[in-house]
């Protein structure tokens, strides 16, 4: 069981295996007030006075492939 943001709430941690300079320093989940989950990536930025730099998007959800059985039927053989 997965924890759950209440609305309004959110949770950010430290990514610890960053693949490139690119790559968030800091990624997490928000629940908006409407009940609406979003990603958050945080990057710290600024020399003399550091800040964050932030990106809040949709959750990414992987395309799902078409089943194998309806393309078989498909062929025209």
């Amino acid at each position: 069981m997965s924890y759950k943001n209440k609305p309004g709430t959110g949770t950010i941690f430290k990514v610890d295996n960053k693949t490139s300079e690119n790559y968030p320093d800091y990624k997490g989940k928000i629940t908006l007030a409407d009940g609406t989950e979003q990603e958050i990536a945080l990057w710290v930025r600024g020399d003399d006075r550091p800040y964050f730099s932030a990106k809040i998007q949709k959750p990414y959800v992987a395309p799902q492939s078409d089943n194998v059985q309806s393309k078989a039927d498909d062929l025209p053989f």
